[in-house]
């Protein structure tokens, strides 16, 4: 197995997959997006999930016999040298390398001559105009292809369904690898190990093909001229023009015709109405604040405002020398002193799972989540007030 190129080294594509559920929808945002943003260093949280790929692919290259004893070594000498390599990152890693080791035990269970691919480079030009990529792990098996994505973020979970990224992904190993696999059907997963998600989508190849020609071909040709119309949604929240995006202002603005509308008070419609927009409205409006405040740190005078100092908290600078200062001065540590129990997760680490169960567990709870008001086609069940304070009422009977 040759070395791979470090994800932070690899080039982007103007139409990459992973902004794809973008301009798939909004064909004009790929190229002003690349046109409008400047070079930006790398988030703490991407540079965390890059280095969590490179230990996932030296981890299950080695356990899948792909990698040389010394190579392994090497790989991982050179990892640990990493801010990033902790008892954490280890073991959030090692949930995923079992779950692509189990998948692909089970796929040479049914086929013998099972390929497993880290890190196969694909090519998407057939579909998407300079258009590339590279896979995080494929598995063929007979005439199943599986395609498993890492995602290490821990703040939202992703769902595989019909999702466009992992579909382009998976056309392009199919295209590349259906040359000598009579491919018929195609199983896309995401792997979240912090969040303890594993989601799962299977279509047939011939779908994923037709998807791919009718639906993401032209539309990329399109994009990639920087034609068709803006339009705005909730997969503008990550896009760079999103600021001074037009379309986008346009859509949040929406709400202010309810200003103009008899009778005084807003109907129950009206109301759903804004609700429905009030996620969207708030990340804009959060994006416009913080762009017009990055560009008056560079220098960009805006009308109306100037920057100044904002307020501050006064704050110590060396606690132990205060402390040794009062205690010096006969000041007892209850007086000046506040100690409080770590949290959580920092005993886990401290104690051990097992560790933790055993002392801290019986103590743990987890409260009901406080009423919130979703989506009609959330998966979780309604909340129903009457059951909930009935349930109120007799745990305190129980309690008296």
């Amino acid at each position: 197995m040759s070395k791979p190129t470090k994800h932070a080294e690899r080039a982007h594509a103007l139409l990459s997959a992973s902004s794809a559920y973008r301009w798939l929808v909004c064909t004009p945002s790929a190229k002003l997006e690349d046109e409008f943003s400047e070079d930006e260093e790398d988030s703490i949280y991407a540079l965390e999930g890059t280095y969590a790929h490179e230990l996932a692919e030296v981890e299950i290259g080695y356990a899948a016999d792909l990698m040389k004893l010394e190579d392994y070594v090497a790989r991982k000498n050179e990892l640990r040298k990493s801010d990033f390599y902790s008892e954490e990152m280890v073991e959030e890693v090692a949930k995923y390398e079992a779950h692509v080791l189990d998948v692909w035990k089970e796929a040479k269970k049914a086929d013998r001559f099972a390929a497993l691919l880290l890190e196969d480079r694909i090519d998407l030009t057939t579909f998407v105009p300079e258009g590339f990529g590279r896979n995080d792990v494929v598995i063929i098996s007979g005439s199943a292809l599986r395609v498993i994505d890492l995602k290490f973020g821990k703040g939202v979970r992703v769902s595989a369904e019909e999702n466009p990224q992992l579909k382009l992904y998976a056309i392009g190993a199919l295209e590349k690898h259906g040359i000598l696999y009579d491919i018929e059907e195609v199983t896309l997963t995401i792997h979240q190990p912090r969040l303890n998600s594993v989601s799962n989508f299977t279509l047939t190849a011939d779908d994923l093909t037709t998807w791919g020609e009718e639906v993401v071909r032209p539309t990329a040709a399109i994009a990639f001229e920087g034609g068709g119309e803006f339009v705005a949604g909730d997969h503008c929240h990550f896009c760079k023009v999103a600021p001074r995006c037009r379309a986008l202002a346009e859509k949040n603005l929406e709400v202010a015709k309810y200003d103009f509308e008899e009778p005084t008070l807003l109907t129950d419609a009206q109301l759903v109405d804004i609700y429905d927009r009030a996620d969207l409205f708030t990340k804009w409006l959060n994006k416009v604040t913080g762009y017009i405040l990055k560009e008056a740190l560079a220098g960009k005078s805006w009308q109306g405002y100037k920057l100044v100092e904002g307020r501050a908290n006064r704050v110590i600078t060396n606690e132990t020398a205060v402390r040794s200062k009062l205690r010096g001065e006969g000041y007892p540590f209850d007086d000046i002193l506040n100690q409080k129990l770590k949290g959580l997760g920092d005993l886990e680490k401290l104690l051990g799972k097992e560790g933790f169960k055993k002392l801290v567990g019986p103590y743990v709870i987890k409260p009901e989540g406080k009423p919130t008001l979703v989506s009609a086609d959330d998966p979780r069940p309604a909340f129903n007030a009457v059951d909930q304070y009935k349930k109120d009422f007799e745990d305190e009977e129980e309690n008296i």
